[in-house]
């Protein structure tokens, strides 16, 4: 998404970016959405994978559909789509549906930006349906893989100094101490009377 957004900055002048900020800025969502767009569209590297989300499934293709060529706004309008519909699909059809438009999408993408948006990100779009029947909806996975194992790492590091070297030491010490298998102990008890 972000290289998409990189490419539309070029597109937009600047009436028209402010104008576009100045509605994220202001966008209010329903209470149980805990979005507030902190950050413009051309500063979309520090969006956090939520604003990315509400962008796609909902605000970014009302907002984009004035300001972009129509060519490049009914891409991303099949884009937009296509991540709907994996999002929570109801159906095979749906994900079905889905792949379609994932390949046309590829397919057209070049002729619409270039050839240098052919890029791997590009490419793996096409395998989300299958990941999807594998795995379920996309509303159901996140979009960090490794965060349960970046909460193991920060349980190694204590305070602020030298973290990579405290990191190193305890996954060192924990290599080096094997630890004997637990067990319950046998009740001592008496069983009957």
């Amino acid at each position: 998404m972000p290289t998409l957004i990189h490419r539309w900055l070029t597109m937009l002048n600047t009436g028209a970016l402010a104008e576009i900020n100045s509605n994220l800025v202001s966008q209010r969502f329903p209470h149980n959405i805990s979005v507030n767009f902190n950050y413009p569209l051309n500063s979309c590297s520090d969006w956090k994978a939520k604003h990315f989300r509400i962008f796609l499934l909902s605000i970014g293709l009302p907002y984009m559909l004035v300001h972009l060529p129509p060519i490049v706004v009914s891409h991303f309008a099949l884009y937009s789509m296509f991540v709907k519909l994996l999002h929570c699909p109801k159906s095979y059809n749906e994900i079905d549906l889905a792949d379609k438009i994932i390949h046309y999408y590829c397919r057209t993408a070049p002729h619409i930006y270039g050839e240098t948006i052919e890029l791997f990100s590009l490419h793996s779009h096409l395998h989300l349906p299958q990941q999807v029947l594998t795995h379920g909806g996309l509303c159901f996975t996140s979009a960090f893989c490794f965060e349960s194992s970046i909460r193991y790492l920060k349980k190694k590091a204590h305070g602020t100094r030298n973290l990579g070297t405290q990191i190193a030491d305890w996954i060192n010490i924990e290599t080096i101490v094997t630890r004997p298998p637990f067990e319950l102990s046998k009740s001592t008890g008496v069983n009957s009377i």
